[in-house]
């Protein structure tokens, strides 16, 4: 895949493509990669945008759209772009490992086994949690 050797900081991704949908061009570039995504899309119900941002992206824009409203919204992502990036810094020195399991808070990775875990940010968060207070009983809050 081309962005694997180019490595963009971030993209912007239509879901309605048509040869592919951004849907796929995201897992896949997730399998890779913790870059940034916006999403263009024209499905503007709930369950495509908790779609789009469960499986990555990191904000959308519903069309039409205006210019202004785009280049706020990736200004918004540069910024926290620019927050996580100072964070991460310190969060390297957070690693987490044992002999199987191995996280990275800086890049947001999971290697269990020497495999690389492909993960949505939730998984990774939720993973993160747990194997952070090993042999504590966590509750649901139903």
């Amino acid at each position: 895949m081309a962005l694997a050797e180019h490595a963009p900081d971030r993209v912007i991704l239509d879901v309605g493509l048509p040869d592919c949908n951004g849907f796929d061009w995201c897992k896949a570039l997730r399998t890779h990669s913790t870059v940034q995504g916006l999403f263009l899309t024209a499905r503007n119900s709930e369950i495509d945008r908790v779609v789009e941002l469960e499986i990555g992206g990191d904000d959308y824009v519903v069309k039409p759209f205006s210019p202004r409203e785009v280049t706020s919204r990736v200004r918004a992502i540069l910024r926290r772009g620019l927050v996580r990036s100072e964070a991460d810094a310190g969060a390297r020195e957070t690693e987490q490992s044992d002999e199987f399991l191995r996280i990275d808070e800086g890049t947001f990775e999971a290697v269990y086994c020497d495999q690389r875990m492909v993960q949505t940010r939730y998984e990774f968060r939720l993973l993160n949690t747990l194997a952070k207070q090993p042999g504590r009983c966590f509750r649901g809050t139903r």
